[in-house]
């Protein structure tokens, strides 16, 4: 498998008691395709053919407010 996921964050600041946090999330960044296992079938045209793949790259935005 050869996946690789990142994460930022990042804080403002707006005054003594109140911040906003921007955070930044990403799964898969290269969206290499990880295949699946192939399934046991009977039918003699579906022998040895990967029919799935796991997890697409996925970008997920967080704002927070802090007070």
């Amino acid at each position: 498998m050869n996946v690789v996921d990142f994460s930022l964050l990042k804080r403002f600041v707006v005054t003594e008691r109140q911040s906003v946090e921007l955070r930044v999330d990403t799964t898969n960044v290269f969206n290499h395709a990880t295949f699946g296992f192939g399934g046991f079938s009977t039918a003699w045209g579906d022998f040895g053919q990967t029919r799935s793949t796991y997890g697409p790259r996925r970008i997920q935005l967080y704002l927070r407010y802090n007070f």
